[in-house]
């Protein structure tokens, strides 16, 4: 197997990806174009679907939108329910490989089709990235990396082992030598037991030069695992494996030197060759983000672009400095704040929209819920710029809680009193959510806590410790305490304050 990542080899893979690249610059230097081009690559697979046949088939734009409605995933939730039993595709002709989880706007676990022609997507997209760090990145020698594996601490491993699955084809095969850590760690469902095998394979390797991450404040957690249990992590590592859960994971056996590094040196120091973090940049990972830049100073930290369960959405491009669509894979929608709906040339600066996107996965016309901006443009094509999930969403490290989620929470609690649920950070890397209530129960704390764990992603991150447990207030008055706050510190009509369970911001100070 390669070892190594010799020029040879670096030039190799720039030529066999230059093909891919070339026309995806092409296409960014006539949007429309390359725009209908993808448009009518997806209405095939529309037109040949039970979906497509039911809504009404499209020749083009015009029919598209008038007989495709606009979707969430609520909306074809009970659709993709039936389809896991029928084991028949109704959104695309192409069968189902598998359903990837993540969380929906219930908080609920929700399952996205994955067809091979989705999976090319992606597959696409890191090939685009890949060449762009070969070509304008730094130069990476042993290509040692570790690509995240989304621990789901339950019995029922669905979607896919880590991110390199993602992969296909030639690249799938050729970066299986330069993986840290081996699929089966996704079997593992203690939190503690899978952070302590991570490490250790982390650890054991000198040579590490890429990693890549979701949220960087996940990462930032496992670092400070790392910190806080030295001594005992050096004592398996020397062993040269460790056995958890039944499961036996080897790894290579630190030399004298490398354990004296190990034992107090920083972490730019344990991994001296590393040249590339890639993780989450915009909004609410910035703060994470910076504080990667600070740990690896001498490593290019880049800021992943916008890539959702659904579909890759935006690639980073060094040149581009900013977050390029994928425009020859996926069809774009923008929604604007008059309700107006906007395609991929028509968009500008200056404003804020809804995102709308149609997969080669079969998602037509779905609102994922993102919302974007346009900073500048690259080779005529509007870059975009994450903004966000709106002001119904929190979501400091990705666990994605929303106001729908909450209402069921809240229902389920079969009780009248005042509820407002406060998302709070206690530093870049942790946070946890406070609940203003009311409400006398003793036992509310625990009730609501086990049915916030309900949501998949809420139940990763307090697992990994990104989230502490949430806190409980309770006042008799706390209703007009908060109308209070919002009109004296915030500035706010009484008129204009429209009741929510979620504030984003809100100074728990002023309780006292």
């Amino acid at each position: 197997m390669i070892k190594y990542f010799s020029p040879i080899i670096r030039g190799f893979l720039r030529l066999i990806l230059s093909r891919t690249s070339k026309r995806f610059e092409q296409a960014l230097t006539r949007p429309l174009e390359s725009q209908e081009k993808t448009l009518k690559k997806i209405l095939t697979l529309y037109n040949s679907s039970s979906y497509g046949i039911e809504k009404g088939k499209a020749s083009d734009y015009q029919e598209f939108i008038q007989n495709a409605p606009l979707i969430n995933y609520e909306s074809i939730e009970e659709k993709i329910e039936s389809m896991r039993v029928s084991k028949e595709n109704y959104f695309s002709p192409g069968p189902v490989i598998f359903y990837e989880p993540t969380s929906g706007s219930s908080g609920n676990k929700k399952l996205i089709p994955y067809t091979w022609a989705l999976k090319s997507s992606f597959s696409k997209m890191f090939s685009l990235w890949a060449r762009d760090l070969l070509v304008n990145g730094p130069k990476f020698k042993y290509g040692k990396l570790y690509f995240s594996v989304s621990p789901q601490f339950k019995d029922d491993n669905e979607g896919l082992e880590d991110d390199a699955e993602y992969l296909e084809g030639f690249f799938s095969w050729f970066l299986k030598s330069f993986f840290t850590t081996p699929k089966k760690i996704k079997r593992l469902k203690d939190p503690h037991g899978f952070k302590k095998v991570l490490a250790l394979h982390l650890l054991a390797q000198k040579n590490l030069e890429i990693i890549s991450v979701w949220n960087p404040s996940t990462f930032a957690v496992l670092l400070e695992f790392i910190d806080s249990n030295r001594k005992e992590l050096l004592i398996d590592l020397e062993k040269g494996f460790i056995r958890q859960e039944g499961i036996t994971f080897k790894f290579a056996k630190p030399s004298p030197k490398r354990v004296a590094i190990i034992k107090e040196k920083p972490f730019s120091e344990i991994w001296p060759k590393l040249k590339l973090v890639s993780s989450w940049g915009s909004k609410e990972a910035e703060l994470g983000f910076n504080k990667l830049k600070k740990i690896f100073p001498n490593a290019f930290i880049q800021a992943k672009g916008l890539l959702a369960t659904e579909a890759p959405i935006t690639i980073p491009l060094i040149k581009a400095k900013g977050f390029v669509p994928l425009i020859d894979s996926i069809f774009y929608e923008f929604e604007n704040k008059n309700g107006e709906i906007l395609r991929l040339h028509e968009i500008v600066g200056g404003e804020v929209y809804k995102l709308i996107i149609s997969t080669p996965g079969g998602l037509y016309r779905y609102s994922i819920g993102d919302r974007v901006s346009v900073p500048r443009f690259y080779k005529e094509t509007p870059c975009l710029e994450f903004e966000g999930r709106g002001p119904e969403t929190s979501d400091l490290f990705g666990e994605k809680i929303n106001l729908s989620f909450l209402n069921n929470i809240v229902k389920n609690l079969k009780s009248d009193q005042y509820y407002l649920f406060i998302p709070n950070r206690i530093d870049e890397n942790h946070g946890y959510y406070t609940l203003l209530t009311n409400n006398e129960d003793k036992s509310l704390s625990s009730a609501v806590e086990k049915e916030l764990m309900k949501g998949f992603h809420y139940k990763v991150a307090r697992n990994l410790g990104t989230l502490k447990p949430l806190e409980v207030i309770c006042k008799k008055d706390m209703n007009e305490r908060v109308l209070n706050y919002l009109q004296s510190e915030k500035g706010m009509k009484l008129g204009d304050i429209k009741p929510s369970l979620l504030l984003k911001e809100f100074d728990l100070k002023y309780l006292n």
